[in-house]
């Protein structure tokens, strides 16, 4: 017993300074890694993709509302907002891997299609959703029509 305690014990130390030692993401590395990889202009583009079904939710809205809500769109208020939240998840080192990722030539790619993707990836999640929803009601209505 006294063995495993000393063992826990030393590699809980020699966990400590690893720890420690990482240094926090400054709020520029990740302003420029956010700018490198587009992170901003990806909410944006989800936006303006989001917009065709906004308007269906609110039809008698004009035009001029609608280019007056783009206007708003900031790519720059968006990446203060993010900012603190990667500093949350990543050190100062995880930035910089991450940076020097984007300006790979996948890097560069997955920035150009990732939008793409996430498109994609909305309507097949829909469409599973939409199944699912379709067998619980079925389920539903064979259980309690009895």
């Amino acid at each position: 017993m006294v063995k495993k305690s000393l063992v826990c014990t030393l590699l809980i130390l020699m966990w400590i300074p690893a720890y420690v030692s990482a240094e926090p993401a400054s709020k520029e590395s990740v302003k420029a890694f956010m700018e490198q990889s587009g992170s901003g202009e990806i909410g944006i583009q989800m936006v303006n993709q989001l917009l065709p079904m906004l308007k269906k939710i609110a039809p008698d809205a004009s035009e001029k509302f609608w280019d007056d809500f783009a206007a708003q769109m900031d790519a720059k208020k968006v990446v203060e907002m993010i900012i603190p939240i990667y500093q949350k998840y990543f050190d100062g080192k995880d930035i910089q891997e991450l940076t020097a990722f984007y300006k790979t030539e996948v890097g560069k790619k997955l920035i150009r299609v990732q939008p793409k993707i996430m498109q994609e990836s909305m309507v097949v999640g829909q469409a599973w959703g939409s199944g699912i929803a379709s067998d619980v009601f079925k389920k539903y209505k064979a259980e309690y029509s009895k």
